[in-house]
């Protein structure tokens, strides 16, 4: 661009064109999205349209040198992968594609979940001891005494409040609860095995804080997170030879509704035709 266009109008121009586009804000000037976005934008400032691919380029390359922290590392050994503008496939490749894909999901698998029981118990007893090592149900109270106003309609409001503690101590837990009924409890909400239950609670050195309900949910949150955790890590799937999902399912063709049409042609628009023919969606 000559040096005579860039001139204070010319700024404020490009600036315009760039908060129209919704690419930078308007208060902090900073970028709203994607700075290459700006070459599917055409300007509409007559000053700037004849040098608007040049202008492009070059915001899109000062961006990403500003804004870029990412360190490449390539190998020198290998030939660079160029990445660029791809037009669509040809109906052959679409169809194999298709075949490939049809043939991927139209198989039933079911899975298996191989887990080290004695390890998940040993964790899990290692987990919770961990949790209720130190915990106690600690009994403290504050006062406050002051003057009260109603400032609106049903707001209190104390004026210059007197604050003190009152400390009861450690709360004495009651027995309420049998070994049976807390196991059967665990069993209920983790689905385990009663038998691993009862050798993860027989070791547990502090049980008798099951007691109290939001400890005894803490628990249950441990051995449901732990197990979690031990099913991703062994699990297997095995397709079943024979069984497959009938392909009208699996390729049903959805209803296309006026309404829908109308939506989508607010958020659509063309892409530069240089590049390809096609209709781009902002979702």
């Amino acid at each position: 661009m000559p040096e005579e266009f860039l001139v204070a109008d010319t700024v404020e121009a490009f600036r315009t064109e760039l908060i129209n586009t919704g690419i930078i804000n308007a208060k902090t000037n900073q970028l709203t999205k994607d700075a290459a976005e700006i070459i599917y934008h055409e300007f509409t400032n007559s000053s700037l349209q004849q040098y608007q691919e040049a202008i492009k380029e070059k915001f899109i390359e000062n961006m990403k040198a500003k804004g870029s922290k990412r360190i490449e590392i390539k190998n020198g050994d290998e030939e660079p992968v160029e990445n660029g503008y791809h037009s669509f496939v040809t109906e052959k490749e679409f169809q194999k594609l298709l075949a490939e894909l049809r043939e991927r999901i139209n198989k039933r698998t079911i899975y298996h979940v191989n887990i080290d029981k004695e390890e998940f118990i040993k964790q899990s007893i290692e987990e919770i001891n961990k949790h209720l090592t130190n915990k106690f149900i600690y009994r403290q109270y504050e006062i406050a005494t002051g003057c009260i106003d109603f400032k609106k309609s049903n707001e209190l409001q104390i004026h210059d409040p007197a604050k003190f503690t009152i400390n009861l101590g450690i709360e004495e837990i009651e027995n309420n609860k049998s070994d049976f009924e807390i196991i059967n409890y665990l069993m209920h909400q983790t689905f385990l095995p009663r038998k691993a239950l009862i050798r993860i609670y027989s070791a547990l050195e502090n049980k008798i804080l099951l007691q109290k309900q939001e400890i005894l949910d803490e628990v249950i949150k441990i051995l449901q997170n732990k197990l979690n955790e031990f099913q991703a890590k062994n699990i297997e799937y095995e397709v079943l030879e024979g069984v497959v999902f009938e392909e009208k399912n699996i390729f049903a063709v959805d209803e296309i509704e006026q309404w829908m049409l109308n939506e989508s042609a607010k958020k659509a628009y063309k892409t530069k035709e240089e590049y390809r023919k096609a209709l781009q969606i902002s979702v």
